[in-house]
């Protein structure tokens, strides 16, 4: 009886063990779909995030190309631009650089280079509206105001300095300069700077500056610009001597194709010569300049033959001078060369070079050099025709006028 009542019991049992094993196994295999979808969306998400991933790093490489062609680009442009400036061709310079700043608006390289082509076209220009440059110092000040350490720049300084001397406002770009000097100090070109514009500035009795212009000479000893600066400086300060000796300096040293060194050479002669002019007839032997008579001759014979033919003749009134100091010397083949320098190579020519001929006439008869040319020297100023073994000259006396012989 016992027996058989136990068994509905286990029986029940068996049904509820059975049940929960087949609720676990449900719940087992929810569960691993679960997993299976989570991992299909982590995969998914993975996917997703290394496509956006790759995406992103090949646009940054494109921008990063983009940047890099950008920037060759513009130092092709700045390139050009510099070969230009080199043949102070500055108008074609800034269109250059004007292409580089529309690839880069904000590039303080392309703006510093534009400056500079304005400036220096500034400086080779015989006359400057003061708005041009107001404008170009305009740009100077907005940069300054986006990135204020440019005040204390020296670069940037230098080209304000410059634009306003440019513009003939001395004392402000002497300031400027003086700013400039603080912030790099014994630069070569800034003390020259501030010495040329002291001298420019200050009194003929008491000319200042020379002594900075002098140690910016021994800083850089081969630039033309601080021999002609000191040159300018000594003369208003009556230091003749030193000056024709700078200016001779300058002549030599100024030996570029720039519209600069042609003018400064040219000046620099024209400088050398009125020193010598202003003493009159007898200036380059005048016994009150500081210089040897070599050195005279040795300035001169330079000046006419490296720098007047590149421009044109110099007066005759150089030749003789030359003569002069050569005759003074004792050297009577110097002189002849000298005078047969300033003379046409056709005799036929020589009409309307009575003083020099005189001059020439006076130094062969003395010579006995060339009995030749005397006869023809002298049948000019007679106003007749001379018969010699080149031939024959005729004058023409109403061409030239007659000057006083040497003596």
């Amino acid at each position: 009886m016992t027996k058989n009542a136990n068994v509905p019991i286990t029986q029940g049992r068996a049904q509820e063990a059975a049940a929960k094993k087949s609720f676990g196994r449900k719940i087992q295999g929810f569960w691993r779909n679960l997993t299976s979808f989570k991992k299909i969306s982590a995969t998914v998400a993975f996917v997703g995030v290394t496509i956006g991933v790759v995406l992103g790093i090949n646009n940054i490489l494109k921008e990063v190309s983009k940047y890099k062609e950008s920037k060759r680009a513009v130092a092709a442009q700045l390139s050009i631009g510099d070969q230009f400036i080199n043949r102070s061709e500055y108008e074609r310079a800034i269109e250059e650089y004007e292409k580089a700043l529309s690839l880069d608006k904000n590039n303080p390289q392309v703006l510093h280079r534009i400056i500079r082509a304005q400036r220096k076209k500034y400086q080779v220009t015989y006359s400057v509206e003061r708005k041009k440059v107001d404008d170009t110092l305009a740009l100077i000040y907005r940069l300054q105001t986006v990135d204020p350490s440019m005040k204390d720049d020296a670069a940037w300084l230098i080209e304000e300095a410059f634009l306003l001397k440019v513009d003939g406002r001395l004392k402000d770009s002497m300031t400027v300069f003086e700013k400039a000097n603080k912030v790099s100090p014994n630069t070569s070109h800034i003390l020259a700077e501030i010495g040329y514009l002291r001298a420019l500035t200050s009194s003929r009795q008491k000319v200042e500056g020379i002594d900075l212009i002098q140690t910016a000479t021994k800083l850089e000893p081969e630039n033309p610009r601080y021999h002609y600066y000191l040159a300018q400086s000594a003369k208003m300060a009556g230091l003749e001597a030193v000056a024709i000796r700078e200016f001779y300096q300058t002549a030599k040293l100024a030996s570029g194709g720039d519209t600069w060194s042609k003018g400064v050479q040219k000046r620099g002669f024209e400088e050398i010569y009125a020193i010598f002019d202003d003493r009159g007839l007898s200036g380059a032997i005048s016994s009150d300049l500081d210089m040897p008579l070599e050195e005279r001759a040795e300035i001169l014979q330079y000046s006419i033959e490296n720098i007047a033919p590149a421009f044109r003749s110099p007066e005759k009134d150089v030749y003789l001078s030359l003569a002069r100091i050569y005759l003074q010397l004792g050297d009577t083949v110097k002189a002849t060369d000298a005078i047969r320098a300033g003379l046409p190579r056709d005799k036929g020519a020589w009409r309307g070079y009575g003083y020099l001929l005189e001059t020439y006439a006076a130094i062969l008869e003395k010579s006995n050099l060339d009995p030749d040319t005397l006869k023809e020297v002298h049948a000019i100023l007679e106003g007749g025709t001379a018969s010699t073994s080149t031939g024959s000259v005729k004058a023409h006396p109403d061409d030239f006028f007659i000057g006083q012989y040497l003596k």
